[in-house]
């Protein structure tokens, strides 16, 4: 199943913070609805909707080498 990294912003006393996320699904599509639901109902609960969201699907070998610059 592929993953997709979720890049998006929120702002926070007016300003932009940069987020991101990362969901294995089926597609682009319901990666994003896994997005909608953790706004709904679990971690991200009360924050605002992000301002900009872009998503991206990401190889095996990125994973690993984001990991590591992490």
């Amino acid at each position: 199943m592929p993953m997709y990294k979720i890049e998006y912003k929120i702002e926070e006393e007016g300003i932009l913070l940069n987020h991101s996320r990362y969901y294995h699904a089926k597609n682009e599509s319901t990666a994003r609805e896994m997005l909608e639901e953790t706004w709904r109902e679990g971690s991200l609960t009360g924050y605002e909707h992000p301002k900009e969201m872009r998503v991206t699907e990401i190889a095996a070998k990125q994973i690993k080498q984001e990991v590591k610059l992490s």
